[in-house]
């Protein structure tokens, strides 16, 4: 589930939250108009015994021997539990990171950057091999993720409905051939349960809640705790989807799924 923003208390207590509802993960946005990602992560793992992870780092916004050095001091400080997400970074935030002065690269630098930083944080950790998931837009960024991720996050269209991500899912596979079975599948979900929806999430990624609920988007996940339970099993039989994520405000509406889907 993705960290909120606060202050160290307020970290710390969500991050013991949601130890408590057995979530196996905290997670943290890398953007420069919230806190820093590996300092927020470094406060709620002091808190309680739970993985925390990028999700995901942005490589512009790091040289590749920086980034791999911060992702191996975190997964020191917190004896293993630090997982690297990244990626090469939204093309909408391109002109937001050059008027900040950040050389952004072309797409194949940025894709190339990515590796570079995967390939020196695997130098530095010297056979403690750090979790790494990737998000994966592009048919270059998944071959990439084909040879080096744990888990990857296959983006693209926001109102692709699960069919359709069906398909995204079987040529993602076929390109990681014999490492298609060792790859995590990562699904994030944006609208949960019966309850309202949290339009201010949403409005911040750009995305229209109703559109969303009308296409069936494979990023929402409707019912009450025992349909949303059968959707997910469904969805993993159909899209081999194991690595679930929901937003902080939907952790407690959730926490009924994860109680009964843990283990399984």
């Amino acid at each position: 589930m993705p960290a909120p923003q606060g202050t160290a208390h307020t970290l710390q207590d969500s991050a013991r939250a949601a130890a408590d509802h057995g979530y196996a993960i905290l997670l943290a946005p890398d953007s420069m108009f919230l806190l820093s990602p590996l300092s927020t992560l470094a406060i709620a793992a002091s808190a309680a015994d739970i993985g925390v992870g990028t999700l995901v780092m942005s490589s512009p916004l790091r040289a590749p021997a920086v980034a791999a050095w911060e992702a191996h001091s975190l997964a020191l400080l917190t004896e293993g539990r630090f997982e690297l997400g990244i990626g090469a970074g939204l093309s909408a935030s391109v002109p937001f990171l050059e008027s900040a002065g950040l050389g952004v690269g072309t797409p194949a630098q940025r894709i190339r950057s990515l590796e570079e930083t995967i390939e020196r944080l695997d130098a530095l950790s010297a056979g403690n091999h750090v979790h790494i998931t990737m998000a994966a837009g592009g048919p270059k960024t998944r071959g990439l993720a084909a040879r080096m991720a744990d888990s990857v996050i296959l983006t693209g269209d926001p109102y692709m409905d699960v069919a359709g991500h069906s398909g995204l899912v079987d040529e993602f596979q076929a390109s990681a051939g014999d490492r298609a079975g060792e790859i995590e599948l990562l699904t994030n979900l944006l609208i949960v349960g019966e309850g309202p929806v949290d339009t201010s999430l949403l409005q911040a990624r750009g995305l229209d809640a109703d559109r969303l609920v009308a296409s069936n988007a494979v990023s929402v996940l409707r019912g009450s705790p025992d349909e949303m339970c059968d959707e997910l099993q469904r969805r993993r039989e159909l899209l081999g989807s194991s690595y679930i994520t929901v937003s902080q405000q939907a952790m407690e509406q959730f926490a009924p799924v994860v109680a009964n889907l843990s283990g399984k």
